[in-house]
This record gives C-alpha cells, sequence and structure tokens, in this order.
C-alpha cells in the first residue's frame, strides 16, 4: 500500500508540479553546453597583441580560432569590437611603475540582444584582428614613458559551435551558448616621442 502511494506521489509530481520543467522545442534542438566543452571552446580562443611596425602607438589585437571546428560570437564586447579598449579592456602599466593607470571609458548603450548581423564567424585555424591606436584613448602617451606594457583582457559574452545561430537560442538559458574570460599576452610598447 505504502508503495503505491510513493508511485501515486509521484506521477501526480510529474504531472502536476514538472510540467515547467519540461523543455522547449528550443531546449531539445540545442542542449546546453557543458562545462568541460565549455571550457575547452572559450580557452581555444586565443587573444593576442602585437605591434604594428608603421605606427608603434597602435596595437594589433589579434584571435585565433584553434578549435576543430568553426566558431561564432558576437563582436560587440569582444577583443573584435572597435571600441573595447574605450571599453576598459585595454590595461595599461607605465614605464617602472608597480601598477596600471586609469584609463578613460566611455558608456553607451547598444541593442541587446546584439543583432545576428554582428556576429563574427571564425573557421578552424583562422585568426581575425583589430587595430587600435593608443592616441585615440585621449591621453598624453609620455606619460606612459617609452615602454609601457599593455595587455587586452574581457568576457566572451555569448560563443558558439558552427556557423549557424538564429534568434530561437535568445529564448534558452545563456542563450545555449559558452561564456567565459579571455586576456591576451603582456607586451611592452616601444614608443618615440619627438
Amino acid at each position: 500500500m505504502r508503495a503505491l502511494k510513493m508511485a501515486i506521489k509521484t506521477i501526480a509530481c510529474l504531472v502536476l508540479y514538472c510540467n515547467d520543467a519540461m523543455p522547449t522545442i528550443p531546449q531539445l534542438r540545442e542542449p546546453p553546453v557543458n562545462r568541460t566543452a565549455m571550457h575547452s571552446l572559450i580557452s581555444n580562443l586565443k587573444v593576442t597583441i602585437r605591434p604594428t611596425a608603421s605606427s608603434p602607438e597602435t596595437i594589433v589585437i589579434v584571435v585565433t580560432n584553434e578549435n576543430p571546428f568553426t566558431v561564432r560570437f558576437f563582436r560587440d564586447f569582444s577583443p573584435l569590437d572597435p571600441l573595447g579598449p574605450r571599453l576598459g579592456m585595454l590595461e595599461i602599466t607605465p614605464q617602472g611603475a608597480d601598477r596600471r593607470i586609469e584609463l578613460p571609458y566611455v558608456r553607451f548603450e547598444r541593442p541587446w540582444p546584439p543583432p545576428l548581423t554582428s556576429t563574427v564567424t571564425m573557421l578552424p585555424g583562422t585568426s581575425a584582428t583589430n587595430d587600435f591606436n593608443l592616441l585615440n584613448l585621449g591621453l598624453d602617451l609620455r606619460t606612459l614613458g617609452s615602454s609601457p606594457s599593455v595587455l587586452v583582457y574581457g568576457r566572451w559574452l555569448a560563443v558558439w559551435e558552427g556557423a549557424q545561430i538564429n534568434t530561437t537560442l535568445f529564448k534558452l538559458p545563456q542563450w545555449a551558448a559558452a561564456s567565459g574570460n579571455f586576456i591576451s599576452n603582456n607586451m611592452t610598447l616601444n614608443l618615440r616621442f619627438q
């Protein structure tokens, strides 16, 4: 008798209380990304910075897809965002200093979620770049010394495996996307002043 009551209670729970937990069609089409896959996907998007030969105050931010598959991500708030360094993704430590300087940054509104037209698709083994001139920060670069160190850091907001995404993903928890931090190498600039 007790077993029958437990069975009825379990079935009642499934029917009456658990309907909200039933997966939606988008959830069935796009299974959630597990932590191991998410970590692997993010860690195989390498972010590096390098100088340019023609302009020592310009840094080139490079994203390389070392995954064995195509990935897609939002350009906004990524290392490829043209405004990224102005949004707090850039760290500069003046020559001989122990800590970084506070950089001016901008605040503005963007549509959220970003439009699908603002996504970047990267094939396996390919790289994409974003050039940023430090003069655009509005700083007197002489205050940095001739060899300040620079790095770029931030957070990938949404990265997907594969070349196709659609707006139904925005109905899913975390958009069925991987997210995680990125940090570039620490590079020393060779600034020249007249």
